[in-house]
């Protein structure tokens, strides 16, 4: 049987966890009073009945007529406001026991603390769920003007198109300008926000009486618009929201019509209303209000929690002292706001039928299944598939060494061949398979300490991979490169050795086709909801900065900054194999190629300058400097690489100065920014001294072992000064190894990143995202 503690941790919103009551330390203070309990204090018999729960079940009316006396629960005004705050007092024989009252006095506490934090979240769906109402009914309305005001005449009238319609748009546009100003009776509107000059260039000295005549009745404007008149009807119940909309979509598209100056025909991708922008919007709406009743629904069960936990630790008092007092206890917290309000049921009753009628044409069990989806075990499917590719990999690893070992003129003739040529093919697909082994482990890290990783990312309620799917997709990759690497290695020396041909060496690029297939694959296969997520953060990381960054984005982009070896063996595959250079086994047409060595430093430095220009968008969003200070990190590096690649191609002892002072500057401020603000720790002044307030790993050496590898991990620039070999390794091997310990690294960074981005969402109380809507509440433009 599962403990209640247990179910609290497993069922609580970790951004909420410290608005919940806190069970756990009640029954530190239950504790307390059982070790300590009356010692030396005569107990009256008058006022404490018999110990044994059995009296209570056999006549409750007599034990609770004997211990209700013994607290009374007073409700009252809070100093601060209106909300009400509930205090105990204490009679008998525990008002005199200091462990008793502390325990109701904590007891009063945390019921206040769910209390207001109830009542405030409460108000903030109240509020959102009035400005989705809003929405909605803009919407609605935009597509009934769609249907019946515009579209028919549009179509007809685009026949009658001339090419006089330049010399009329000023017509046009002063129309809708007019009609928008007077339906919303406010003096400025999206894109021209005029000054009350404007207005009265519209309306004269009458314009006061514009939104009087408008509250009157119906409003009919005539434009000028294809050479003819097109009449636009708004009706009397026209919301403010719904005109800000109309008049939006209509500036927008009236100048980008206003471009098209030489077409002879318009068609219907030119109506001013296009359906592709109403369906946005749709969309849109309908991510909002699955959010919005994802939110009520967890604060429906953060009430109900709370209610079990307060009933459960007052039945643990009544088992530690013998006194029957819950049912008095728990009449107040009946009572209480967080347990008598209807709010939350009512709205989500409300949203269901909204979004049932407005997204899924009234189908309410396809409105249940979109708002309540359901999530899937593992099935015992993936265990065994997972297994299964995880035996076939270690066995054909272990074939693979055996190959190596058993073909003795192989290794001595060809092994620097093949480590120049097709080495860094596979290893370019392994490096990437270890960091998704290191994704897979931070998925399972993050579940396990209760990290909300499925917020932070944004990912779609449902589609989420867990850390099962993340590592049977590796495993099967991994039983895909290997058994590509013993088939390669098994023809070149030991069965056709004599026969082979160099279209053999194609085997490594047809592993790299099999993963970019399976990534851009179409079909709904392998999880094609993640890949497609994948694909657009890439897009956003690539058009960076014309994309506002979140924290997918930039997550991505710290990670492409730990693979700069696998761009640069990209680079040479391209070149080797690109070229043809395969053909002949010329593995030093790239190297000594001056293009190859000046795209060297592009390719290395794209990741870089992608982070860049994200922190410099960021700033441009947020006026926050942190952001510059970031990018002043990221130059850092860069200029840190970019010598590095220098001294690589001309080895000298000024490069080597150079180089040796900005790479040590560069890793003391990506050790700072690492520890202190990436990761929030070392903090001298915290309740955990030289990390931070609250920490998510049970053992705080865990954290001071992590910070000491970064350290270290940060340092491997300096195996490049004297080329170090490990035992003999030939370089390229030992480049291998250095880059797997630094995605390594980049994996630790990846959980404590993440860690310190869950406790401020939980020092915010962030639960729930922000989903940007349609449409302008024009009610609130001044």
């Amino acid at each position: 049987m599962v403990k209640f503690s247990e179910q609290l941790e497993m069922q609580l919103v970790p951004e909420w966890r410290g608005a919940y009551c806190q069970y756990n330390f009640l029954k530190k203070d239950l504790k307390k009073i059982r070790l300590n309990q009356r010692i030396g204090m005569p107990i009256d018999p008058a006022s404490v009945a018999p110990a044994s729960p059995f009296n209570f079940h056999k006549c409750p009316h007599k034990s609770l007529r004997y211990h209700s006396n013994l607290i009374q629960v007073h409700c009252r005004k809070s100093d601060m406001g209106d909300e009400l705050v509930y205090e105990t007092e204490l009679f008998g024989q525990i008002a005199h026991s200091d462990y008793d009252r502390r325990f109701f006095a904590s007891l009063d506490s945390q019921l206040n603390k769910v209390n207001e934090f109830y009542r405030n979240k409460e108000e903030e769906f109240v509020q959102y769920e009035m400005l989705l109402e809003k929405q909605i009914f803009a919407l609605t309305g935009v597509k009934k003007l769609l249907k019946q005001n515009l579209a028919k005449q549009i179509l007809r009238e685009a026949q009658q198109y001339n090419s006089g319609y330049l010399d009329k748009n000023d017509e046009l546009i002063d129309s809708i300008a007019k009609a928008t100003l007077a339906a919303t009776s406010v003096t400025g509107v999206p894109w021209r926000r005029r000054t009350m000059d404007s207005w009265e260039l519209a309306f004269g000295s009458n314009a006061g009486l514009i939104p009087s005549e408008v509250a009157a009745g119906t409003l009919l404007t005539r434009a000028s618009m294809y050479g003819s008149q097109i009449r636009w009807s708004i009706p009397q119940s026209a919301s403010m929201a719904m005109i800000s909309a109309i008049s939006e979509m209509l500036w927008e598209d009236v100048f980008c019509q206003s471009k098209r100056l030489m077409t002879d025909y318009i068609g219907q991708e030119d109506i001013a209303f296009s359906q592709k922008k109403v369906q946005s919007a749709t969309d849109m709406l309908r991510v909002a209000f699955i959010d919005f009743y994802r939110g009520l629904g967890m604060l429906k069960s953060f009430s109900s929690l709370n209610m079990a936990a307060f009933a459960k630790i007052l039945q643990k008092y009544e088992k530690v002292t013998g006194l029957f007092i819950a049912q008095s206890y728990m009449h107040h917290v009946d009572c209480a706001y967080i347990n008598s309000s209807e709010k939350i049921s009512q709205l989500m009753g409300k949203v269901e039928v909204t979004f049932a009628e407005h997204f899924t044409s009234g189908n309410q069990q396809q409105a249940m299944a979109a708002l309540r989806p359901i999530h899937q075990t593992a099935p015992h499917s993936l265990t065994y598939l997972l297994g299964f590719f995880t035996g076939c990999s270690l066995m054909l690893i272990l074939a693979f060494g055996c190959i190596l070992q058993l073909d003795g003129d192989y290794r001595k003739m060809k092994y620097l061949t093949y480590l120049q040529t097709i080495f860094p093919t596979f290893s370019l697909v392994t490096l990437v398979l270890i960091h998704m082994y290191m994704y897979g482990w931070n998925l399972y890290m993050w579940k396990r300490v209760r990290i909300n990783y499925t917020f932070i990312f944004e990912f779609s309620p449902g589609s989420e991979l867990h850390c099962e799917e993340v590592l049977l997709v590796c495993t099967a990759l991994t039983t895909v490169l290997i058994g590509a690497m013993v088939m390669h290695l098994s023809i070149h020396s030991m069965l056709f050795h004599a026969q082979a041909s160099a279209y053999v060496d194609l085997i490594p690029v047809a592993v790299m086709l099999v993963f970019l297939v399976l990534l851009f694959n179409p079909l709904n296969l392998w999880y094609r909801s993640s890949r497609f997520f994948f694909l657009r953060v890439w897009q956003h990381v690539i058009c960076a900065p014309f994309y506002k960054v979140g924290l997918a984005d930039f997550f991505l982009a710290d990670q492409l900054t730990s693979q700069v070896s696998t761009l640069r063996n990209l680079e040479f595959v391209l070149c080797y194999y690109g070229g043809g250079h395969f053909l002949t086994m010329n593995s030093n047409a790239c190297a000594n190629s001056v293009c190859f060595k000046n795209w060297t430093f592009v390719v290395a430095l794209l990741p870089y300058w992608w982070r860049f220009w994200q922190c410099m968008r960021r700033w441009a969003d947020e006026s926050d400097t942190v952001h510059l200070a970031n990018a002043g990190k990221y130059l850092s590096a860069a200029a840190a690489l970019a010598l590095r690649i220098v001294y690589n191609l001309n080895p000298g002892v000024a490069w080597l100065t150079i180089f040796f002072i900005v790479s040590s500057i560069a890793t003391v401020y990506q050790v700072y920014w690492d520890v202190v603000v990436d990761w929030g720790l070392l903090h001298p002044n915290s309740q955990n001294p030289w990390l931070r307030d609250q920490l998510l790993l049970d053992h705080k050496s865990i954290y001071f072992a992590s910070m000491v590898l970064n350290l270290l991990l940060r340092l491997s620039w300096l195996q490049s000064i004297p080329h170090l070999r490990i035992g003999g390794v030939d370089g390229y091997v030992t480049d291998f190894l250095f880059a797997s310990l630094e995605i390594l690294r980049r994996g630790q960074w990846n959980f404590y990143r993440l860690e310190n981005e869950h406790l401020n969402n939980v020092g915010h109380y962030r639960a729930i995202k922000i989903v940007p809507l349609p449409f302008e509440d024009a009610s609130s433009v001044n």
